[in-house]
């Protein structure tokens, strides 16, 4: 390794550990580039040329949770949304399952463009990551200062199919043991384009319901529209004691349920509400026991929030 891809490596690998322990200096600037191309939603963290690290969502989990690992696919972090939020809240966790900090998204606000609070360790407020009018820059700045702005997330404004995000360190001196980790940074990003990519997807299901509106007439599109929301209604309705399980002990109980053929699907609004009746249809008619219950109903729930 020569001495350039050395100080990089080095440099990033004090950006995911407290700096108190010495290894690098944390690096001005990073990179986290969306793949445009993947199974699970996939992130590139890197440094200049470099990519060090990878931020993947996980495919088996009822909440939205990403898996941060380096080049040697060795974990760095993990972050997980809490079940039933009402906005993005999501926990980070270092490889030991001890919890770095979290970001919670400020859902109650006059200004509708996106805000992160940001706590750290000792779940103290530490910052907050407030996005810019177009939706292209947060700005990271402490609770009671917001003219002094430490660091910064940004996008370009025209984005083909997939986010670029780039992070800027304008005060060191804000990052590390006892303060705010970087993480966290890295984690409002990748979140914030998971939410982007949900809300185009339900963009899209609204679509489908306004051609089929143009096409069936309007008593028709409005019988299909109500039928919608009283499918959602009744999932809303659906009670489970508890709110989130371990998707492993889920994955297994449903594992042995006979699933009833779908309809025909053609687009992401047959695809989204062909699910939902099929669980339902199997909550009503089969005869199950009550962790199979429990594991649909979660089921249920997380799906019909996407």
């Amino acid at each position: 390794m020569n001495r350039t891809v050395l100080k990089i490596a080095l440099g990033f690998i004090g950006l995911l550990q407290p700096l108190s322990a010495g290894i690098g200096p944390l690096p001005e600037e990073f990179t986290i580039t969306e793949r445009f191309i993947a199974f699970t939603p996939t992130f590139d963290i890197a440094v200049g040329r470099n990519t060090l690290a990878t931020a993947k969502k996980r495919v088996f989990s009822w909440t939205t949770t990403f898996d941060l690992e380096d080049s040697d696919k060795m974990p760095l972090a993990y972050a997980k949304a809490k079940f039933l939020a009402w906005g993005t809240m999501a926990d980070v966790f270092d490889p030991l399952d001890r919890k770095i900090g979290w970001i919670e998204e400020v859902t109650w606000k006059i200004i509708s463009w996106p805000e992160f609070r940001i706590f750290n360790e000792e779940s103290r407020l530490a910052a907050v990551a407030k996005m810019n009018f177009w939706g292209t820059r947060f700005d990271i700045f402490e609770p009671e200062n917001p003219d002094h702005v430490f660091a910064s997330v940004s996008r370009p404004f025209i984005r083909c199919f997939r986010d670029k995000w780039t992070v800027k360190i304008l005060d060191p001196r804000y990052f590390g043991a006892g303060s705010i980790d970087p993480r966290l940074l890295i984690m409002i990003a990748v979140y914030q384009t998971d939410r982007d990519n949900r809300e185009r997807l339900r963009a899209e299901i609204e679509n489908e319901l306004r051609m089929e509106f143009e096409g069936n007439g309007f008593s028709g599109a409005c019988i299909e529209r109500n039928s919608l929301s009283a499918l959602l209604a009744e999932i809303d309705a659906l009670e489970v004691a508890d709110a989130e399980g371990e998707i492993e002990a889920d994955m297994e109980a449903l594992a042995h349920i006979e699933w009833p053929a779908g309809g025909e699907v053609s687009s992401p609004l047959d695809l989204y509400w062909n699910t939902l009746e099929s669980g339902l249809s199997v909550l009503k008619t089969q005869k199950l026991d009550d962790s199979q219950k429990k594991s649909l109903i979660r089921l249920l729930k997380e799906y019909r929030n996407i």
